[in-house]
């Protein structure tokens, strides 16, 4: 379709390793907190949004693991793709949530295409044909926040390619400058944390930080 942008996808060619944190939809899809993922996507899909945010109040694996359950419950309803997107440059944690070596850093294409790179973006698809992945290295530099701006253009850029959703990765919301990234860019946001863990007040006090951005669901996470 013109206008559309390309994206090459590669698959992952490895299995994830031993030792990542579990995923419901991968290690037990016939589980309950398999069918709770499928749930959440199904009440998210009253509002039909089409970029979303998964981001936690204090940081950790939580937003990495939320986001990727959601983008596997889609993958495995929808016949469309899902791209999941990595946007935390300064605690990247997808790769290793996922078992991924990461072969084109979703950081370095954002800043390649700042500079004119006519080179299409490149995802790696993951546990489903229909999951796309662009996640940023672990071997990045510590402080390598992504620069807003940049951002943008470059996330309006990808949502010009063929996918149903967007799902990102965030950054923690409390004491961050990254809730910048976020905030008027993506139809809402999914709050997630450890249950027993995080706290009300800190669920609330990232609401505050994300208005007007619309909290879309909580999503609290079994320890």
């Amino acid at each position: 379709m013109a206008g559309r942008r390309p994206v090459v996808t590669r698959l992952a060619d490895s299995q994830p390793p031993p030792g990542r944190p579990r995923l419901a939809l991968v290690d037990a899809p016939e589980s309950n907190r398999a069918e709770t993922f499928r749930l959440l996507l199904h009440r998210l899909s009253a509002d039909n949004p089409r970029l979303i945010a998964v981001a936690t109040p204090r940081g950790g694996d939580e937003a990495a693991v939320c986001a990727a359950e959601l983008a596997l419950a889609h993958a495995e309803s929808s016949p469309a793709n899902v791209l999941l997107l990595e946007v935390d440059g300064q605690h990247p944690r997808l790769a290793s949530v996922l078992g991924l070596t990461v072969e084109h850093c979703f950081a370095l294409q954002l800043y390649d295409k700042h500079e004119g790179s006519p080179e299409p973006w490149r995802a790696t698809a993951v546990h489903h044909r229909h999951l796309h992945v662009m996640a940023i290295s672990p071997s990045l530099s510590a402080g390598d926040r992504l620069v807003p701006r940049i951002f943008h253009d470059g996330l309006a850029d990808l949502a010009r390619a063929p996918y149903a959703q967007i799902i990102l990765v965030c950054p923690k919301i409390l004491d961050s400058a990254d809730v910048a990234l976020i905030t008027g860019v993506v139809e809402g946001v999914v709050l997630t944390g450890v249950a027993g863990k995080v706290t009300a007040r800190e669920l609330r006090e990232a609401a505050q930080q994300l208005a007007p951005t619309r909290i879309l669901a909580v999503a609290p996470l079994e320890r």
